[in-house]
């Protein structure tokens, strides 16, 4: 029997590698900061679901429960995913019929299995091509489940029904308006929105994850997507929300996916991070006081000078005198505030002396660089004034540990480094902030696997890792399955490119692999 099944791998895996075109789309996105090579299929003796579902190249393709109306262009295909409220019962609901059905289209159903063939979530696939304009003609939508019965073991009907709609042009969608990235307090508001231009009428579906029609939010069919935050995990419905949020947005001239947005949710807290440090400045130049703190809710500040005198309109994170005289002298502190609780930074002194040093000046600014994660970054600043200068980098205007040169780098940039930089230049007639100079971070495009062939009782494939970055080789028994990916193998990240050979034990009936480069 073993034998049976390995003579049927090479055809099993040449058509595997048709869905490849289908499942680049969906299983790379530049925008997340881990990226996934394309899913290789490998079956002995059954066959897999495919994935093809995710995505339906040049048509109109729709995502929805409780399906009411769908709206297309004549002469466009129309893909239509049809789920009768979520599932039938505690298997996933099978599509019987429809009708009566536009001329050319048919209705099929989709099957999601897991490793032990068990079935996870069914749905229906109208599709067909538009021949004529029709406005709101009914199709009448049935389905059982056989293990959704009454009382008399009969399966139950669930009847849902949807209007095709066909105009004879359309303009396609534009996202003018993408989500933005949320951070909240857990139990805090939260919405996500989203504005499209195009011809109408629009439909939305909000998905948490990706765009795999099993992630999709059933209750989530709006422009905007409203809950509350959240970081309970006592029990599985409440969960925790933070993750990547999508919405696909269609209409008559097709579908558009719009950016990805984060939820980060934060459980209340407060603490100062980096107190206002000891300064000086000459009589006549500008001196500034800076504290870092973090927290949720909400942080406010209060600066005070010699313990318990309250300055008036001190309420930022720095506190900035634009022209010293000898009477600022003294020790400064800040109340840090939220919700939660108070703090009291540490004393800094402010020094005021009457040289005639000569306050610094940036005379090279520091430029916008683009990098590839994995590779080498830097800016470079020069400045004129008395010395000693002291240099200090700032990122998104904080402080970094360390960077007390004139140039800042690393040899190996992440994602997480990108933001906004500049250098403030400081003696002891003042101080000088540079303009501010943009990192961005592009992320590689994934290796893409190539199949090799069969030796022994192992599979082996091939492909040349991301230079500089983590590549993990991944593996699973079902391209449905969230969040059960093994480790095959781990690369470190390498200094040049050279194509690897990677083996794996036969076994089983399904596996599939896939590339998660790490920044």
């Amino acid at each position: 029997m073993k034998q049976k099944h390995l003579h049927k791998l090479p055809l099993l895996l040449a058509a595997a590698l048709q869905i490849l075109p289908i499942c680049r789309n969906v299983c790379t996105n530049p925008a997340f900061v881990s990226t996934f090579a394309i899913v290789f299929r490998w079956v002995v003796g059954v066959t897999a679901a495919s994935a093809s579902f995710d995505a339906v190249s040049g048509a109109t393709t729709v995502f929805f429960d409780n399906p009411k109306a769908v709206t297309g262009t004549v002469g466009s295909n129309l893909t239509h995913y049809l789920t009768l409220g979520g599932q039938v019962g505690t298997d996933g609901g099978t599509l019987v019929f429809g009708a009566p059905l536009p001329p050319g289209f048919t209705i099929t159903t989709m099957v999601a299995t897991n490793s032990a063939g068990d079935v996870t979530a069914d749905w229906g696939v109208l599709s067909g091509t538009l021949t004529n304009t029709m406005s709101n003609v009914l199709i009448n939508l049935v389905a059982t489940n056989p293990y959704y019965t009454n009382n008399l073991g009969v399966p139950i009907q669930v009847t849902g029904s949807l209007y095709v709609s066909a105009v004879s042009s359309s303009t396609p969608i534009v996202i003018s308006t993408q989500p933005t990235n949320v951070v909240a307090t857990n139990t805090q508001p939260v919405s996500f929105s989203v504005v499209a231009t195009g011809t109408g009428p629009f439909t939305y579906q909000w998905y948490k994850g990706d765009t795999n029609i099993i992630n999709h939010i059933s209750t989530a069919t709006n422009a905007t997507y409203s809950f509350n935050a959240s970081t309970n995990t006592a029990t599985a419905s409440a969960g925790v929300n933070s993750g990547v949020y999508i919405v696909r947005v269609s209409g008559p001239a097709g579908l558009k996916s719009s950016a990805p947005a984060t939820l980060t949710v934060n459980s209340a807290t407060l603490a100062i991070t980096a107190p206002p440090t000891n300064t000086s400045a000459n009589v006549g130049s500008p001196a500034v006081l800076t504290v870092t703190a973090t927290g949720n809710p909400t942080i406010t500040y209060q600066w005070y000078k010699n313990g318990t005198t309250k300055i008036t309109g001190a309420t930022n994170n720095s506190y900035t005198i634009a022209s010293v005289v000898l009477t600022n002298a003294g020790d400064y502190t800040v109340l840090v505030t939220n919700s939660l609780r108070k703090l009291t930074s540490s004393i800094a002194t402010l020094t005021v002396t009457t040289n005639s040093a000569t306050a610094p000046s940036i005379t090279t600014q520091p430029t916008n660089f683009t990098a590839v994660a994995g590779q080498p970054a830097s800016f470079t600043a020069v400045a004129n004034g008395t010395a000693p200068l002291s240099y200090q980098w700032t990122k998104n205007a904080s402080n970094i540990s360390g960077a007390t040169n004139s140039n800042w780098g690393v040899a190996n940039v992440r994602v997480s480094d990108a933001g906004t930089y500049a250098l403030v230049v400081t003696n002891a007639a003042g101080s000088v902030t540079s303009s501010n100079a943009l990192l961005t971070i592009t992320i590689p495009a994934a290796p893409t696997l190539a199949t090799q062939d069969i030796l022994g009782n192992q599979f082996r494939f091939t492909f040349t890792p991301v230079v500089g970055l983590t590549n993990s080789v991944l593996t699973n028994t079902t391209v449905n399955a969230t969040g059960s990916w093994g480790i095959l193998t781990n690369i470190p990240p390498p200094p040049t490119a050279a194509t690897i050979t990677v083996t794996d034990p036969i076994s089983g009936d399904a596996k599939l692999y896939r590339v998660r480069i790490q920044p």
